[in-house]
């Protein structure tokens, strides 16, 4: 759930529309472990 914008800036309300298959990572947690990994590299 949350906000995601067009291209011409007119905002759109999302809604879940199911549940992730158990043992899928949220969005959050992968983004963590991308920046885990990109910091070991600098």
């Amino acid at each position: 759930e949350g906000t995601a914008y067009r291209m011409d800036k007119v905002p759109l309300r999302l809604k879940k529309l199911v549940e992730p298959p158990s043992g899928v990572l949220s969005d959050e947690e992968v983004l963590k472990l991308l920046l885990e990994e990109v910091k070991k590299l600098a």
